[in-house]
């Protein structure tokens, strides 16, 4: 019995070592509308038609009245993006933030 579930634990062990070195993580495909999303700072590369970037700065996300889906700050502009000055613009937003209407 004990070697049987000692057994059991190796092989359940060995799976879930196998399954966590996956090199590849697999994603749903988006199949919505275009979703256009601006980023403030590097633009990611992804292989998704249905997802359009625009590189944009801080004064222009103030200044903006293009419709966008959302809003990417990268790490790097996290600090800038913190400023008092563009809590306006964040609360402003007709945008969900974490599920809640801003």
């Amino acid at each position: 019995m004990k070697r049987s579930s000692s057994l059991t634990i190796f092989i359940f062990s060995f799976i879930v070592l196998l399954s966590a070195c996956s090199d590849t993580p697999s994603f749903d495909v988006y199949k919505g509308s275009t979703l256009k999303i601006a980023v403030i700072g590097e633009t990611p590369e992804i292989k998704e038609d249905t997802i359009k970037f625009f590189e944009m700065s801080f004064n222009e996300l103030e200044t903006t009245k293009r419709s966008l889906d959302a809003v990417i700050v990268t790490e790097e502009n996290l600090t800038e993006a913190s400023k008092k000055q563009y809590a306006k613009v964040y609360l402003h937003s007709t945008k969900t933030v974490n599920g809640r209407l801003a």
